[in-house]
């Protein structure tokens, strides 16, 4: 037992970074492209009707509505990319055995269920935030792994595990380096990029420009999800051999 954890150990150190980036690179960055003008869109429309002279309308609802969605739907689907592109690089034919090979596959297999978890831990953070702003930030934090857990974790699509609680266990067994990455790729490094450029952000005035710096935010969200993949991905594995031991799954 104690070969098999250091020989997953070994495994999991050998992420080919530069493969995920060149396979994951160019979705991620439309899909950071496309919120970020759907964002923009929204935010000018919300805008208008605020100062508006006639007051507040229907339509601040739609748009409310629609920049909810996007907050939750472009997050899991650059998960999906990044997930699928760096579980693609690693060098272990046993864990590469249960990735589809391509990635409208690996969608297909996990969208739904991952959208389902994500809303049950989006419900239970509003729920606490609403109540109290530190828990909710909290059970944020918490609950950060769950799509990883949907996309990769046997003992959960074997129905042996509830993904919200498999995943507060990976978040406390790793918590300071997953709150070291989460702080330096989420605040630092966009809150620097962001110093003096924030104008340049606005696509129908410098495109170009903007276009520039979502391909480098594109590069900082593969890294960041390279780091947190690695400690996340040991504990499933490590995970689904001891539930493949204690309860005989095949996984």
């Amino acid at each position: 037992m104690m070969n098999h954890v250091v020989s997953n150990e070994q495994n999991l150190r050998t992420f080919n970074i530069f493969k995920a980036i060149k396979t994951a690179f160019l979705p991620i960055f439309l899909a950071l492209l496309v919120s970020g003008t759907l964002d923009q869109f929204i935010n000018s429309k919300i805008e208008a009707i605020l100062r508006s002279p006639q007051g507040l309308s229907q339509a601040i609802w739609f748009y409310g509505s629609v920049s909810i969605f996007s907050s939750l739907f472009f997050p899991l689907v650059i998960s999906f990319f990044a997930s699928y592109a760096l579980a693609r690089s690693i060098q272990d034919q046993e864990y590469n055995q249960f990735i589809p090979t391509t990635l409208p596959d690996f969608i297909g297999e996990h969208f739904e269920l991952s959208f389902l978890e994500t809303l049950r831990s989006w419900g239970k953070t509003f729920l606490w935030t609403f109540l109290f702003i530190i828990p909710g930030i909290v059970k944020f934090f918490l609950y950060m792994p769950v799509p990883f857990v949907v996309f990769f974790s046997k003992r959960y699509q074997a129905g042996e595990v509830d993904a919200l609680k498999l995943a507060q266990k990976i978040t406390k067994k790793y918590w300071f380096w997953l709150l070291v990455y989460m702080t330096m790729f989420t605040f630092i490094l966009p809150m620097a990029l962001s110093l003096g450029m924030d104008q340049y952000r606005v696509f129908r005035e410098y495109f170009v420009y903007a276009s520039l710096l979502t391909a480098v935010d594109a590069v900082i969200v593969i890294i960041f999800h390279y780091y947190i993949l690695k400690l996340i991905l040991k504990f499933i594995k490590d995970d689904d051999s001891k539930g493949q031991s204690e309860y005989g799954l095949n996984v």
